[in-house]
């Protein structure tokens, strides 16, 4: 049973604002009505996927701000304050007293400022692809340039070219249902409404007061968010007394292209029993280095250090601890070792640092005997209940296809692809010899090798990870990275040099890594010592490259077993650097 809303416009003094209510499903609980604020230029629609997948028992309200979508723009620009002001009076003419505030993009700046000013009105909060305003972490000249005109509003042909560099995540990938959800059914507003909104965050900050928010927050960002870079939300974390951060694989829009997976982390954090929070926090040690301290004395001390040259990012950085946080390593294993042997054993009890695990199906027993009497194009009995156990522990396999430098047409990959879902429940994969650049031959048809391995990735929509691996440092532009799923082996091959192979210590990689995040990237190294397992972890995090995996097995290993440093590897890879 799916509960209903209801749409009209209410009249908040001189204010009419089009408001939509989605009435909770009686269950026996009592639940906090739940206010969302949508970001910049977007009427009240925009979120309806995320609403779809909240817990029905909720009691949703929505609104188009002034000037956007079905509410008229106000007869002068306007700030936060005012805004606040008005969302207050909006909910006590709705009949709400204390309501959970979700705010996403410049909507998360309004909550927050809500959170801060109206704290009596707001219980919870949840800031979703957003940042501190004046100062933040910018993006680059080319988004803020597009973000300055409402376009991709009106123009759904330019939205659908710039979609993926403007939102990053899926949206790279297929733009379509962006299109869909931002031109379906969308209202805009006029155009003084956007400029308005503009107006409305120019030199905003939430800096100087988010160390008092009393409210415990839920900050969701993705890493792949060209608009709000990743390092905007950790500042956030660091400064919000009661707060937990959750980076998801993801862009700038994933509350609705991914709504489905983020509206359950929503619904448990407004759910969950009120914890005390961490005494340690960053936010807590600024709030007790200036006990006594008013709200506008410490404004007027913030206004004084801009005035000094004193930055309020680096006054945050001032507050922050003198030593970088540990960095941990995530480790794909890789090994091909049949499911009976104990080492999968050791594997399941590392899931708190196993990530994923390469599973080969075809791995021997031992014995010799190959696959143990089973073909590949057919289901072994033997792999269900350890690929489950993987699973159960936190861990996601990743099944093991060749492509044979190309040569294996698309259509006898995607029958592989089918078998491992229909048969051992994986959808994640790990496409081995991959051919990195030039023309794959498909079974016989030429096409361009990026095209070939862009329709695997897109042939996997429900994966977690998309590993291809070329087997030697991959020499290609950033450009051939696919979306957030893909992790890409940059390099397998010896921990040190052997003869004339260049080992992982000695490697420089591209420069064009940088622009990535850790998580796409992947080294596979054989030939390691206890000795230098450590050294090998702390280098592959220096170098960008967030999933790591060792053995001891001489080049070229077999991956036969983990190696006998295996809980020194875990140790090490959990603390980083």
């Amino acid at each position: 049973m799916s509960a209903t809303a209801e749409v009209r416009s209410v009249a908040v003094g001189r204010q009419l604002l089009r408001v939509s209510v989605r009435s909770g499903l009686a269950d026996g609980t009592q639940r906090v009505p739940l206010l969302l604020i949508n970001g910049i230029g977007a009427s009240l629609e925009l979120l309806q996927p995320f609403v779809d997948q909240l817990d029905p028992a909720v009691e949703v309200i929505r609104f188009d701000p002034p000037g956007v979508g079905g509410s008229p723009p106000p007869g002068w620009p306007y700030r936060f304050s005012w805004l606040c002001r008005l969302i207050a009076a909006m909910l006590t003419e709705l009949g709400y007293d204390r309501v959970d505030v979700l705010g996403i993009s410049w909507g998360g700046g309004v909550a927050q400022h809500f959170a801060a000013f109206q704290r009596a009105r707001c219980r919870r909060l949840v800031l979703v692809a957003t940042a501190t305003g004046t100062p933040m972490v910018p993006a680059g000249p080319s988004v803020l340039i597009r973000l300055a005109t409402p376009r991709r509003y009106l123009d759904p042909d330019y939205l659908q070219r710039v979609a993926g560099d403007l939102y990053g995540g899926l949206a790279r990938i297929d733009s379509a249902e962006i299109v869909a959800a931002m031109h379906d059914g969308l209202r805009v507003g006029p155009s003084r409404g956007y400029l308005y909104q503009l107006t409305a965050a120019a030199g905003w900050a939430s800096l100087p007061f988010l160390p008092w928010l009393r409210q415990p927050t839920l900050i969701l960002a993705g890493d792949d968010d060209p608009i709000i870079p990743l390092v905007n939300a950790r500042l956030m974390h660091r400064l919000i007394r009661d707060s937990r951060l959750r980076v998801y694989h993801g862009g700038h829009l994933a509350l609705v292209t991914e709504a489905a997976e983020l509206a359950p982390v929503v619904d448990d954090f407004l759910a969950a029993p009120l914890v005390k929070p961490l005494e340690n926090h960053v936010g807590r040690f600024v709030a007790d280095s200036l006990t006594g301290c008013s709200g506008d004395r410490f404004l007027v001390m913030y206004h004084k250090l801009r005035l000094l040259g004193v930055t309020p990012v680096l006054a945050a950085i001032a507050f922050a601890p003198s030593a970088h946080a540990a960095v941990s390593e995530n480790i794909i294993t890789t090994l091909y070792a049949y499911p009976t042997l104990p080492s999968w054993g050791q594997v399941e009890s590392s899931a708190r640092t196993v990530g994923g695990a390469i599973v080969d199906i075809c791995a021997p027993d031992g014995s010799g005997s190959g696959c143990n009497g089973q073909p590949a194009d057919a289901e072994n009995p033997a792999w269900p209940a350890t690929i489950t156990a993987l699973q159960k522990a936190g861990i996601i396999p990743l099944y093991y296809i060749s492509t044979n430098y190309g040569a294996t047409s698309l259509s006898t990959i995607v029958t592989e692809m089918a078998d491992a879902a229909m048969w051992y429940g994986v959808s994640s994969f790990l496409f081995d010899e991959m051919a990195p650049s030039g023309t794959c031959s498909d079974g016989g048809a030429n096409i361009a090798c990026t095209k070939y391995y862009r329709d695997l990735y897109r042939d996997s929509p429900s994966a977690k990870y998309m590993m291809f691996g070329p087997g030697t440092t991959y020499g290609t532009s950033a450009a051939d990275i696919f979306g957030p799923k893909e992790v890409l082996q940059i390099f397998e091959g010896p921990a040190t040099t052997e003869g004339s192979v260049t080992g992982f210590e000695e490697t420089t990689f591209p420069a064009w890594m940088s622009g990535y995040a850790s998580h796409y990237f992947s080294a596979t190294l054989a030939a390691g010592t206890s000795s230098t397992i450590g050294t090998d972890i702390s280098d592959a995090i220096k170098d960008g490259i967030g999933n790591f995996y060792e053995t001891d097995e001489a080049e070229p290993p077999n991956y036969s077993t983990l190696p006998a440093y295996w809980s020194t590897e875990v140790t090490d890879a959990a603390n980083g650097i």
